[in-house]
């Protein structure tokens, strides 16, 4: 690696370091601001980690699906599964 290389390196990791300082010292607030107010009004509190920390999460990032779907692919999962289990090949059906 050349001299400039090196610097680029040392530079970006740096930054890289600073960024996840910063961004510590602000769960770190965003903490204690939730301990006090757990402190002091626990009827405020948010009521998940969403709603703690609204920048972390997507939002509806958890879409329920309908239990005929996750049935299906669980019985499909299971299928596989036994076949796998079993050593029965794809064609033995």
């Amino acid at each position: 690696m050349s001299y400039d290389e090196i610097s680029a390196t040392i530079e970006a990791y740096n930054v890289r370091k600073l960024d996840n300082a910063q961004e510590r010292a602000n769960m770190d607030y965003n903490l204690a601001s939730l301990i006090g107010l757990a402190v002091v009004s626990p009827k405020h509190m948010p009521r998940n980690v969403r709603d703690a920390y609204p920048g972390l999460f997507k939002k509806n990032e958890h879409k329920p699906q309908d239990w005929r779907a996750v049935k299906e692919q669980m019985s499909l999962y299971a299928k596989v599964h036994n076949r796998k289990i079993k050593g029965v090949g794809a064609r033995d059906g």
